[in-house]
C-alpha cells in the first residue's frame, strides 16, 4: 500500500501520517486498512499472499509450485516496479506499533496468515 500510495496521483497522495495509520484514499474519500478486509474477509477459504504467489497459488488450484512458477514466469506476473522492500526504510518500530494498532483486524489476518506477531514484520524485510 505504501508503493500504491506513493505512485497515485499527485493531488490524492497519502499523508505519512495517513499512511502510518493504515489510510489511503478511495476517490475522494480515505478509507482504512480495515475498512477494505472488512469487506474481503468474511468466507476466505484459501489467502494469495504475494511474497509466496507461487506457492499460495499451487495449494489453491491444486497444481506444482513449478509449474505454477514457470507459468508466472512465462507472463512475467510476478514481475514489478523496483521499490524498496526493507520495511526499516518504511517504517519504525512505533510506526508499525501504530499502523496495526489502528487496524486490528489487519494485525490478526496477518498473524493468522504468516504465524507471527505482525510487530516483528520490520526484521523480516
Amino acid at each position: 500500500m505504501v508503493i500504491f500510495e506513493a505512485t497515485r496521483n499527485e493531488n490524492l497522495i497519502a499523508t505519512r501520517d495517513m499512511i502510518v495509520h493504515g489510510q489511503c484514499f478511495d476517490g475522494f474519500f480515505v478509507n482504512q486498512a480495515d475498512d477494505y478486509l472488512t469487506l474481503f474477509n468474511s468466507d476466505v477459504d484459501q489467502w494469495i499472499r504475494t511474497e509466496y504467489l507461487a506457492e499460495d497459488l499451487a495449494k489453491a488450484l491444486d497444481l506444482s509450485v513449478s509449474a505454477v512458477a514457470e507459468a508466472l514466469m512465462r507472463h512475467k506476473a510476478n514481475v514489478t516496479a523496483p521499490y524498496i522492500k526493507e520495511m526499516s526504510f518504511w517504517f519504525t518500530d512505533d510506526d508499525l506499533t501504530t499502523l496495526y494498532a489502528s487496524n486490528p483486524l489487519w494485525a490478526s489476518v496477518e498473524e493468522r496468515l504468516y504465524g507471527r506477531a505482525p510487530t516483528i514484520l520490520r526484521s523480516r524485510g
